[in-house]
């Protein structure tokens, strides 16, 4: 504790942005923030008539530009390279209209391979926080699942030299490796801890599968090699970004391209299979190709399938309602890809991202307000995809594709 004062008041007298508390040598405790790196604001400014991109504490601007759109767009720059917190946007009006966290908070850190225990920075307050460690002078009680050995998976999964663990904590592991013909590849793999269980196997196997079926398609991501040792695997090729990652900082037009590069690698896949989940961003790898972007559609619901099937709760951002009741339908594809069609066109989810669970069961999902070059068409279309009961929605990809495409050309 003595060591995370001294570490305080070096980030603070320093100005460094942020300082991370190690709670074991593979895991992140808590992230404890400068408060002149709490918050960039992005305003209007009616003085100078244009947008002023502003750290919350401070009165000078760091940039303006006037353009909103461009503003946000480097304001998101700024915030990656100075290490802000929270990034907040808001109308011309002055209302709060949409927030962007930190990527350490938005991917959990998990990119790096660690494992980053967010019930541990639930309080803003990291003054707050670091009392309480005082107080009690004790270590998080961390649960671990032990992953696979790299051994154990090299004499299971040819091509493979080295791996990142992505994710420690689920009942399906992921990482990712480098393979034998110049890609890379990510690997899904039962932990150990539920490798026994037979709901799980079947659930996983079934994907497996079903994915195996339509990965010739050009947007649905191949699977090299699957198997059961040390439990049961599979390797797809993969790219070295995913959507989440890049997909608000692409050109508008590029978001329309491999939007419907999604919509026709699902529809491939559901003309095999009705019943189809796990399309989000976190799934969908972005490869160059011939100057542009190529997606490629992975998992396929695994994730939710193995998750559920042990009696745990998964929800994201992109789940459909339906989904809570432990159940898929024919349209639960088109509400996942309006989902993600409404985030690349609204820059935020459709619910809110921080208890999508609670929000989908209220029914709390917000009626699409696209950015700027957007069709206001557009709306009316992503909000049918979106609707929360099933029969209401477009019955089939085909006939929400059409409409898009009518729609943004409009």
């Amino acid at each position: 504790m003595e060591a995370v004062r001294a570490a305080k008041s070096k980030m603070d007298e320093e100005n460094h942005p942020c300082l991370l508390h190690w709670g074991t040598p593979n895991s992140v405790r808590n992230v404890f923030w400068n408060p002149l790196f709490e918050c960039l604001h992005v305003k209007y400014d009616e003085l100078a008539d244009t947008w002023a991109i502003v750290p919350a504490k401070t009165p000078c601007a760091i940039a303006v530009n006037q353009s909103k759109k461009e503003a946000y767009k480097q304001a998101k720059r700024i915030q990656r390279d100075y290490n802000f917190k929270e990034l907040c946007a808001f109308t011309r009006e002055g209302t709060s209209k949409e927030t962007r966290d930190h990527r350490f908070l938005r991917y959990d850190i998990t990119q790096s391979g660690v494992r980053f225990d967010r019930a541990a920075t639930k309080s803003s307050d990291s003054t707050n926080a670091a009392t309480a460690d005082t107080d009690t002078g004790t270590e998080p009680s961390l649960s671990y699942t032990e992953p696979a050995s790299l051994t154990q998976l090299d004499l299971s999964i040819p091509d493979i030299t080295k791996v990142e663990l992505i994710n420690t904590s689920d009942v399906v592991l992921r990482y990712r490796t480098p393979w034998g013909d110049g890609t890379h590849a990510e690997v899904l793999l039962i932990s150990q801890k539920h490798a026994s269980n037979g709901a799980v196997q079947n659930r996983f196997n079934t994907a497996v599968n079903a994915w195996e079926q339509s990965d010739q398609s050009a947007y649905v991501a191949p699977i090299y090699d699957s198997g059961s040792e040390p439990t049961p695997w599979v390797a797809y090729r993969s790219g070295k970004q995913t959507l989440a990652d890049v997909g608000l900082d692409l050109p508008l037009d590029t978001r329309f391209e491999l939007l419907d590069q999604l919509l026709r690698g699902a529809m491939t896949v559901t003309a095999e299979h009705d019943q189809v989940c796990g399309i989000l961003p976190a799934n969908i790898g972005l490869q160059t190709q011939d100057g542009g972007w190529r997606a490629l559609m992975a998992n396929w619901g695994i994730k939710w399938r193995t998750t559920t099937a042990v009696g745990q709760g998964y929800t994201s951002p992109f789940t459909a309602p339906e989904q809570l009741r432990g159940t898929l339908t024919a349209t639960t594809c088109v509400y996942q890809l309006g989902a993600v069609a409404y985030w690349l066109l609204c820059e935020q989810p459709p619910v809110d991202a921080t208890a999508p669970e609670q929000a989908l069961r209220e029914g709390d999902i917000q009626s699409p307000e696209t950015i700027s070059g957007v069709s206001a068409e557009l709306d009316r279309v992503v909000e049918k995809a979106i609707t929360r009961a099933p029969a209401q929605r477009y019955q089939t990809i085909e006939q929400f594709r059409a409409d898009l495409i009518a729609s943004s050309t409009n």
